[in-house]
């Protein structure tokens, strides 16, 4: 019976000492996955822009201190199965990890952000006023994405300000707004006056 014992014993330490590696590389996995800062997960067009999940993407990589050579790999890793498919789609012949992360960017923002035409967006920002139960803070963040493609560069504030006082729903708050001297964006955000009425 202690031979048996023995060579049992024997055979866990010969299949200890096999696993050895390889357990250490699950391991270091797991501690690099561990040290993991965030998470981007698959990019999804009805939850959030192009432009966006790029930007987001820029941040997880800074976070995590991904290097050059690894941030394509990273990319076609995180983006999900859709948009790589997507993307394999739009460049073929040549294989996506062949790519730099900018012609991969930029091949997808063309199919998935084609280039506004101001006149709309901007008929769009002026034709939006402040809806029923909407606060201020809202209504202005509203505005502001509204104008990221209008073009409006230097007189934005001024634009989003003149949008605020026209677009409230309170035509007294207006009327106040409009005896102001050098109203400024932030003023009128700030004014208390502005958020009477449970606006």
């Amino acid at each position: 019976m202690s031979t048996a014992n023995s060579k049992i014993r024997d055979c866990k330490r010969n299949e200890c000492i096999l696993l050895k590696p390889v357990l250490e590389k699950v391991r270091k996995k797991f501690e690099e996955m561990a040290g993991i800062i965030g998470s981007i997960g698959a990019f999804d067009e009805l939850i959030e822009p192009w432009t966006a999940y790029t930007e987001r993407f820029g941040y997880f990589v800074a976070a995590n201190s991904i290097d050059e050579e690894k941030t394509v790999p990273t990319f076609l890793s995180v983006m999900g199965a859709k948009t790589f498919n997507l993307l394999r789609s739009l460049i073929q012949p040549d294989k996506p990890g062949d790519k730099t992360y900018d012609v991969i960017v930029q091949t997808l923002a063309r199919h998935f952000s084609p280039q506004p035409l101001i006149i709309a967006e901007r008929f769009r920002f002026h034709k939006r006023n402040q809806e029923e139960g909407e606060s201020v803070n809202m209504f202005v963040a509203t505005m502001k994405r509204l104008a990221e493609h209008c073009e409006f560069k230097e007189s934005l504030s001024e634009v989003i300000r003149d949008r605020l006082v026209c677009g409230l729903r309170s035509e007294a708050i207006q009327k106040r707004l409009l005896t102001e001297k050098a109203l400024s964006l932030d003023r009128a955000v700030e004014n208390k006056r502005v958020h009477g009425d449970g606006s």
